[in-house]
Parts: structure tokens; sequence; C-alpha cells
């Protein structure tokens, strides 16, 4: 589901773990997400977005397509 995500923290060679803690979650809330189990909530998107340093757009473009649907 979130293959952009995928992408980027294959670029960034950045794990799971490491961006949930920089992101301010628990790894099991960001795995939970990642996967699809849970939503990326729009406060947990912000911070992943920020931890990349990159727009969440970028990052989530599938959240933004609802969004502006909306």
């Amino acid at each position: 589901m979130h293959e952009k995500l995928k992408y980027i923290m294959t670029q960034q060679n950045i794990s799971q773990c490491k961006l949930a803690k920089l992101a301010g979650m628990t790894v099991t809330s960001f795995n939970q997400a990642f996967n699809g189990k849970i939503p990326f909530y729009p406060l947990w998107r912000k911070q992943t977005a920020t931890a990349l340093n990159m727009p969440e757009d970028t990052v989530f473009p599938e959240y933004a397509a609802k969004d502006a649907a909306i």
C-alpha cells in the first residue's frame, strides 16, 4: 500500500524501526500502519514526512489524493 514510502526508505537506507523512532512513533504502531493494518493517521504522516525531510504529499501520495477529493 505504501509503495512510495518503501521506495524512499530504501533510497535513504532507513529501517522501519529507525524511521518509527525518528517520527516519534512506537515501532509497533509504525509497522501496523506501514503494513496497512491501521491507517497512517494525519499526525503520523506529518511526523514521518518531517523525519524523512520530505513533503507529506510526496511520501504519502495515496493520502494526498484522498484528501484532495474531500
